[in-house]
């Protein structure tokens, strides 16, 4: 994605153009001598001793705007790209300080930085002054391709958020700022002269538009585009179109579970097969947690009935995923990761919890601790889920569970997210065992060591969310 500004620069230096340049500035001093050696070095490769050396040009020099802008580049050639971005608005691009090549660098430097730190906000005018400022450039269609990927991913981005938000006004609004992005994607789309991104090699031109598509509901129109003897076309489409709406149609379970059952059947022997059958499982033991989700609030309210007919469509959903869970194993060629097969040992464990059977979640936990390494993940979540069983049955064992959960307390927080995720599980769980207990002061001190802690803020608000609740309803 980055400019050749070094063979450029290599270009520019052979006919003398920046030291001409530079020199026939008004009231240019010899000092400008400092500037040439500098950028002589960004052509030669070295950016560091360049930017060094702009460094000691002073902000009284007459040199001093074009240094900026040169500094400026060494460090985007240092892949300093927040520095560059930075640097960049301290000064106006468009300026007439430097050579017209060095502000066509500047301009394509700077969309690119706002692509690799996704700053959609900001890249769609920077692409337009781009445009207005090199209109005979030979590089419109690269910034055509970052305006492409840019409205597609912020349009899938503010698409995902309308689906998760529970806000209906903040849902409108992610969904029309996502439904307009794509639409403008597929008007500028149609006239891209590639068939396929040249600057993103590890994407796909023509799955970006099927997605876009399918996104906005044109989905059938394009598999019809299709050709019937184009099988490894429509099995890719399938597979994105099975992939696509369980997250934006979340509310869908069994449409989408039957989407992903048509691609099997449809495509049997596809090495997708293995993602697709792990996708099912996931999806059914995620239907039957939000089921008894709705099924505890539904008890809550007074609505035994409710609750019973939503506990027992739970239980089918978890009757089904369970097989698959057990027969799920890694696929790196079809995309399922040994994290994968992990979190679903994780969904095993927590349908068991949702359902209320602590017996079985206390050895489906122990015999996961068992057969896992001390201290690694599996080890730590079964660790967890087999104090909550033992808190949870009744009679509870506090005590128990209470050593149990102080395991994973003792493994303290590390840099990965999912460690730190389950250590604050066993936190919270732990000053739930604290106050049954009637032990205040342990409740306490679990508190001072959260957020003492060295984990992510949400963490701990979300800890503190729970424990306030805790003490509430139990530590009176």
């Amino acid at each position: 994605m980055k400019p050749k500004l070094i063979v450029r620069l290599g270009a520019l230096l052979a006919v003398g153009a920046l030291a001409v340049y530079v020199l026939a500035q008004p009231g240019a001093p010899d000092a400008t001598s400092q500037l040439d050696d500098a950028v002589a070095l960004l052509a030669l490769g070295k950016p560091q001793e360049a930017k060094a050396l702009l460094a000691t040009i002073d902000a009284g020099d007459p040199a001093y705007e074009a240094a900026k802008r040169y500094s400026a580049l060494c460090s985007y050639e240092l892949k300093d790209y927040l520095g560059f971005l930075k640097a960049v608005e301290s000064f106006e691009v468009s300026a007439p300080v430097v050579p017209a090549e060095i502000r066509e660098e500047l301009g394509y430097a700077r969309i690119d930085a706002l692509f690799r730190y996704r700053k959609f906000e900001d890249i769609f005018p920077k692409i337009q002054a781009f445009r207005t400022a090199h209109p005979d450039s030979a590089r419109l269609d690269a910034v055509t391709e970052y305006q492409l990927a840019a409205l597609y991913e912020r349009g899938m981005k503010k698409t995902l958020e309308a689906v998760k938000t529970q806000d209906t006004n903040r849902f409108n609004a992610r969904w029309t700022e996502g439904r307009a992005n794509l639409e403008e994607f597929l008007l500028l789309a149609a006239s891209f002269p590639a068939t396929n991104y040249s600057l993103f090699p590890k994407r796909n031109f023509k799955e970006d538009l099927w997605v876009a598509r399918m996104t906005l509901g044109g989905g059938e129109a394009a598999l019809e585009e299709i050709p019937m003897q184009d099988a490894a076309a429509r099995e890719k489409f399938s597979l994105l179109r099975a992939q696509l709406y369980p997250k934006i149609q979340p509310e869908q379970i069994d449409q989408n579970l039957q989407r992903l059952a048509d691609f099997i059947n449809q495509f049997p022997a596809s090495k997708s097969r293995p993602r697709i059958e792990y996708d099912m499982v996931r999806l059914r033991f995620r239907a039957g947690e939000q089921l008894c989700k709705e099924a505890l609030a539904a008890e809550q309210a007074g609505e035994a009935k409710i609750a019973a007919d939503k506990r027992a469509a739970a239980r089918r959903y978890f009757e089904l995923a369970r097989p698959g869970q057990s027969r799920a194993v890694v696929d790196k060629a079809a995309g399922v990761e040994a994290s994968d097969i992990c979190d679903l040992r994780e969904d095993l464990l927590r349908s068991y919890y949702w359902e209320r059977d602590y017996a079985t979640l206390a050895a489906q936990a122990a015999s996961q601790v068992a057969t896992a390494t001390p201290g690694d993940l599996d080890w730590a979540r079964g660790k967890v889920f087999h104090g909550i069983a033992l808190s949870s049955q009744t009679p509870p064992k506090l005590s128990e569970a209470a050593a149990v959960l102080d395991e994973v307390l003792a493994l303290g927080f590390n840099n990965d997210s999912e460690h730190n995720e389950a250590v604050i599980a066993a936190a919270k769980w732990r000053s739930y065992v604290a106050f049954t207990s009637g032990d205040k002061a342990e409740a306490e001190e679990i508190v001072e060591w959260v957020q003492g802690g060295n984990c992510a803020k949400h963490l701990k608000a979300d800890f503190l969310k729970v424990y306030n609740s805790v003490a509430e309803q139990v530590g009176k």
